[in-house]
């Protein structure tokens, strides 16, 4: 056998080597970013969870809101509910390609069982759902249709994200839900 060959031979084993460990390193820092994913959406959990069981004026704001939207009084109680409502519905779409439909829909369940929280969705934050998650969204719309009897699947709120723009929704829909 020829010098060249066997030289060749031995870098062609050699790389096949080291690509097989790196194939390997690549798997395990999968594994721990998952891992490291799971642990981060737990920790936000309890985070956004926290806030509302630590405040009490906040958690009669998430009741009260909840019931009923009308049952918020002030521009602030508003925005308050609207802007917690929102990040929690932001942090469900961001971990929605990441669990299981039965999981987002268990989500979905708990935001949307309150008539109030049902009220901003339909109203301010059901585009960002299925703006950013079209497939979640239509497991929000059936949950929302579970809990209404409404079906807002081909509704599509033109109110911006993060606003106080209650007045305007008002004014558009003939519905009342200010001061």
């Amino acid at each position: 056998m020829d010098l060249v060959v066997i030289a060749q031979l031995i870098t062609g084993i050699a790389t096949l080597l080291v690509a097989s460990v790196l194939i390997y390193q690549l798997r395990i820092q999968h594994n721990d970013s998952v891992r490291d994913f799971q642990f981060q959406r737990e920790t936000q959990l309890l985070e956004i969870t926290n806030l509302v069981l630590e405040n009490n004026e906040f958690t009669d704001l998430w009741i009260r809101g909840g019931e009923d939207y009308n049952n918020l009084k002030t521009d602030v109680e508003r925005y308050q509910f609207n802007i917690y409502l929102r990040n929690y519905i932001r942090l469900a779409i961001f971990q929605a390609e990441k669990i299981p439909d039965n999981s987002n829909r268990a989500v979905a369940r708990f935001i949307l069982s309150g008539p109030g929280r049902r009220h901003v969705y339909k109203s301010n934050l059901k585009h960002m759902v299925y703006n950013r998650a079209p497939n979640l969204s239509k497991i929000w719309d059936e949950v929302y249709k579970e809990f209404s009897g409404e079906d807002i699947s081909n509704v599509i709120p033109d109110i911006i994200p993060g606003t106080i723009n209650y007045k305007a929704y008002e004014e558009s829909s003939g519905e009342k839900i200010g001061d």
